[in-house]
């Protein structure tokens, strides 16, 4: 769960929102806080990025392209 999304840092350019929560990136579960390592670094390696999870409780997808 995103609890905070600062301006101008890589979740806000994904698209993120505070309280999102973020189920899988790129098609691999995300479980919990040791997790996060790996969704920065494939974050920073892939060339497009693909998120799914929740978001108000509905289900939400998030695709960014890293330049």
């Amino acid at each position: 769960i995103f609890q905070e999304v600062p301006r101008g840092s890589l979740a806000e350019k994904l698209g993120l929102q505070e309280n999102d929560v973020v189920l899988q990136l790129n098609g691999k579960a995300i479980a919990g806080n040791e997790d996060i390592g790996r969704f920065y670094q494939q974050l920073n390696q892939a060339g497009q990025v693909r998120l799914t999870g929740l978001r108000g409780g509905k289900a939400l997808t998030l695709i960014y392209s890293i330049q």
